[in-house]
C-alpha cells in the first residue's frame, strides 16, 4: 500500500492457495505464512528499505512475534527469514483489510497452481513460416495452389501503404533492391515497414519456441534470414535487452580467468563428441534426467531424456538409440568421471568399438566445457518456458534441441544444423 495524502492505495496485489502441509498449519502460523509469502514474493523492494515497512493484520497475537519465548523449528526458521526485513506489525479491524479478504476468499485468483494444460510436444501453433513464391503445408495432405502465411500477406498490404517502400519502387529497382510476388525485398531479405509486422518478426525470431530467447548475437542471424528494415540491429538489440523474461531467466557471462587450452579440432563430423548428464531434475513425464550429447566439429547436440540416472548398459543402449544410429560411430568419447563412463563394462565396449576414451580431471569440468556451456544453454530455454509446476520440461526438449541446433555459434559462425546437414531448416 502506498500513502497518498490520508488514504492508503494499493500499488500491488498478490496471493496463493495454500499447499496441502499448509492447510495443517495453526492460525497463528497461516497469518505469518502470508506475511512471509509477501515478503519473499516483493523482496527485491523490501530487502534493505530505506524506511522501516508496516504491515497491517487483523490477528492481533502476530504483534508478538519478536518477543515470543518458545518458537517451534518452522517459526525460528521464518524468525532468521525476518531478520533480513526491517518492518513493524501494526493490528487494524477486520474492516481495514477487506482487500485482501477478497483475494483469500477468491482462490481462482491465485497465481497458476492449478495449471494442468497438458500439451503436445510439437504443437502446430509454435511454428510459423514465410514463404515467397513457394508452396506452405502444415499437413501430408496435398496444399492448394501458391498459398501464403498470413504474415506474408500482412507484410505486403503494409509495404502497399508504407512510403518508404512506394518510393524505391517509384525510383526503380536497383541491384539491392527487387520485386517477389509484390513483396519489396532488399538483398533477397523482405522488407518490413515500421508498424506492428516488426514487432512480430521480432517476437518470431526471439520469443518464440523455435527460437529460444537467444541473444543478440544468434537472434540477428535469425531474422536476416527473412527480414530486413534500416537500423534492424539497433531494434533487434533494443528488443533483445529489454526482453523481460530474458532478464529473469539468464545467468552473466563474464570472461574466464585464467589461460584455458582448448581440445584439438576434430577433422569432421562426429569425430570427437562428448556427454555429459543433467540431473535430480523435477519429474516431467517420468523423466528427471537429460543426457546431453556434442559434437566437438559442428556443435549440433542431442538432448535426451532419462528415467533417472542411468546405468553404463543403459548408457550404452541411449547411445545406440540417439546418437550411433543416425551419426555413427566415433573416434573419441570426452566425458566425466561418472560411474557410467568408469566402469568395466562401458571400457570394455569402447574397446571393442574402438572408441577412445577422454576422461575430465577430477573437479575441473573445464576439460569438457563444451558439454558445459551447452548444459547451461538448455537450462536457460528451459527456465524461459517452463510451466509453473516445472513439470512440462520433457515435453521442451524437441524444441529446445531445434533452438539450439538452429541457433549460429560464435566459434563456426555457422549454425550446427547448416554445419551437418548444408542447409537452414523451415520454421
Amino acid at each position: 500500500m502506498q500513502p497518498v495524502g490520508e488514504h492508503l492505495h494499493p500499488c500491488a496485489y498478490y496471493s496463493r492457495q495454500l499447499t496441502a502441509p499448509e492447510r495443517n498449519y495453526t492460525i497463528w502460523e497461516k497469518e505469518l505464512l502470508a506475511i512471509k509469502a509477501a515478503f519473499e514474493n516483493w523482496r527485491h523492494w523490501l530487502e534493505g528499505a530505506k524506511f522501516p515497512i508496516e504491515v497491517h493484520t487483523d490477528h492481533r497475537n502476530l504483534e508478538h512475534l519478536r518477543t515470543a519465548r518458545k518458537l517451534n523449528q518452522r517459526q525460528q526458521r521464518w524468525a532468521l527469514f525476518f531478520e533480513r526485513f526491517d518492518f513493524r506489525i501494526h493490528y487494524v479491524t477486520p474492516a481495514q483489510t477487506k482487500q485482501a479478504d477478497a483475494l483469500s476468499q477468491k482462490p481462482e485468483y491465485a497465481a497458476g497452481r492449478k495449471d494442468t494444460s497438458e500439451s503436445r510436444l510439437l504443437q502446430p501453433e509454435n511454428f510459423a513460416t514465410l514463404t515467397v513464391g513457394n508452396t506452405k503445408s502444415t499437413s501430408i495432405e496435398p496444399a492448394p495452389p501458391n498459398p501464403e502465411s498470413l504474415f506474408t500477406q500482412e507484410i505486403r498490404a503494409s509495404q502497399q501503404t508504407d512510403a518508404w517502400a512506394q518510393e524505391q519502387i517509384r525510383r526503380g529497382l536497383s541491384f539491392s533492391f527487387s520485386l517477389r510476388n509484390d513483396l519489396l525485398c532488399y538483398r533477397n531479405h523482405v522488407y518490413i515497414p515500421p508498424g506492428p509486422d516488426r514487432e512480430k518478426a521480432l517476437h518470431l525470431c526471439h520469443d518464440s519456441k523455435p527460437a529460444g530467447h537467444f541473444g543478440l548475437f544468434k537472434t540477428m542471424h535469425l531474422i536476416l534470414r527473412d527480414f530486413w528494415w534500416p537500423k534492424i540491429r539497433k531494434d533487434v538489440e533494443n528488443y533483445v535487452n529489454t526482453c523481460p523474461v530474458c532478464q529473469r531467466s539468464k545467468t552473466r557471462r563474464e570472461k574466464p580467468s585464467g589461460l584455458l587450452h582448448p581440445l584439438p579440432t576434430p577433422s569432421r563430423p562426429w569425430e570427437i563428441i562428448s556427454a555429459d548428464f543433467i540431473t535430480d531434475l523435477p519429474p516431467s513425464l517420468g523423466f528427471t534426467t537429460i543426457l546431453v550429447v556434442v559434437d566437438l566439429f559442428t556443435k549440433l547436440a542431442h538432448f535426451i531424456p532419462c528415467d533417472g540416472l542411468p546405468t553404463a548398459k543403459e548408457t550404452a543402449d541411449l547411445f545406440l538409440q540417439h546418437v550411433f544410429r543416425l551419426h555413427g560411430l566415433p573416434k573419441s568419447l570426452v566425458t566425466d568421471r561418472g560411474s557410467q563412463f568408469t566402469s568395466r563394462f562401458w571400457k570394455a565396449l569402447q574397446k571393442l568399438l574402438g572408441i577412445d576414451s577422454r576422461l575430465s580431471s577430477a573437479h575441473h569440468p573445464q576439460t569438457d566445457g563444451q558439454t558445459e556451456r551447452t548444459n547451461a544453454t538448455l537450462e536457460q530455454y528451459l527456465r524461459c518456458y517452463v510451466n509453473y509446476q516445472q513439470d512440462n520440461w520433457a515435453s521442451l526438449l524437441p524444441l529446445s534441441e531445434f533452438a539450439y541446433n538452429n541457433g549460429v555459434q560464435n566459434s563456426t559462425k555457422e549454425t550446427p544444423f547448416f554445419a551437418n546437414y548444408g542447409f537452414h531448416p523451415r520454421f
